[in-house]
């Protein structure tokens, strides 16, 4: 099934808004912050939610209630890929499978 993540970043900030549907009708949607080595499931405000960081290369560690470990590396994959080739954080980095 194909879908897609939108990813924005949030202006003037290293907070991240992403949303899907994965190809059905429910919406998933919610924030994470990059930082140099790490990105963090996080509020709107850029707060930390639970312990749960994903390492640039691609170790997982802590948890966070309602966050899904597995979308979180999408979106972190789609994220630093553009950092990567780029050499700084962008704009976007809209993701599509399928």
């Amino acid at each position: 099934m194909a879908y897609s993540i939108g990813i924005w970043r949030q202006p003037g900030t290293t907070v991240y808004r992403w949303a899907s549907d994965y190809g059905g009708a429910a919406k998933y949607e919610g924030f994470v912050r990059v930082y140099p080595d790490t990105v963090r499931p996080c509020t709107q405000n850029g707060d930390s939610i639970g312990d749960l960081i994903l390492r640039s290369d691609g170790v997982r560690d802590g948890s966070a209630e309602g966050v899904d470990p597995n979308l979180l590396r999408q979106i972190a994959s789609a994220i630093l890929h553009k950092v990567g080739s780029a050499g700084e954080l962008p704009e976007t980095a809209h993701k599509y499978y399928g």
